[in-house]
């Protein structure tokens, strides 16, 4: 937790809590099939995530105006933010609170690897499969009340606003359609001095970009 709202210098009454999780997986196995022939198999699961809120306190005689001030009935510091400019110095007349961003990422790695010697050859081939899938959450409503100084802030003057509303609540930058990817290798054995290797490898990525319906008002 940062004081000040971390990176955004706000007002030091002003928290930013910020949550990171990642686990992972990994399962291997390295087999001996035959005194020519091996195989290595890998498989790993990984999910990250990351999420940022921010709220207001007591620090320093601050008294933070009930949610119901600053959201309309339809929102809640959970799923959505209010951002307040009354100057824009650093850690000044300023603050933000409600949810700031909760990000997702997701992916599977299968890779398998065969080699084998056939006479004067040592072969080799493989495969690598990749699937990501990040989501990138927006919050489904956010305020933002541009001041810009004191004097409008007493004389309740406000030069800019800027209200923006998203349906539904995720937009998801997902199913990078997987990498696939495969190689083969010949490393033959001329005499003790000459190993020539040949090798060929295949490559194909498919991206898409997937979002479910997404709204975006300002006013």
């Amino acid at each position: 937790m940062r004081r000040g709202a971390g990176t955004f210098q706000d007002t030091y009454s002003d928290v930013e809590d910020v949550k990171y999780r990642t686990q992972s997986l990994t399962l291997g196995t390295n087999q001996v099939l035959t005194p020519r022939l091996t195989n290595e198999f890998h498989l790993n699961y990984s999910r990250s995530r990351g999420m940022s809120s921010a709220t207001l306190d007591n620090f320093g005689g601050a008294v933070p105006p009930p949610d119901s001030a600053l959201y309309p009935s339809v929102a809640s510091p959970q799923n959505s933010s209010f951002v307040f400019y009354g100057d824009f110095s650093p850690f000044g007349l300023k603050f933000l609170t409600g949810n700031v961003g909760d990000n997702l990422q997701r992916q599977i790695n299968v890779t398998d690897k065969t080699s084998g010697i056939i006479g004067a050859h040592q072969m080799k081939f493989g495969l690598d499969y990749r699937r990501l899938s990040p989501e990138n959450r927006f919050v489904p409503y956010q305020v933002n009340y541009v001041f810009l100084s004191l004097s409008n802030v007493l004389a309740n003057t406000v030069p800019q606003a800027v209200i923006v509303s998203r349906a539904p609540a995720v937009l998801i930058f997902s199913k990078l359609e997987p990498v696939r990817s495969g190689h083969l290798e010949d490393h033959a054995h001329v005499d003790d001095h000459l190993w020539p290797t040949v090798g060929v490898q295949c490559r194909a990525l498919i991206a898409q970009w997937h979002s479910s319906a997404y709204r975006d008002g300002c006013g």
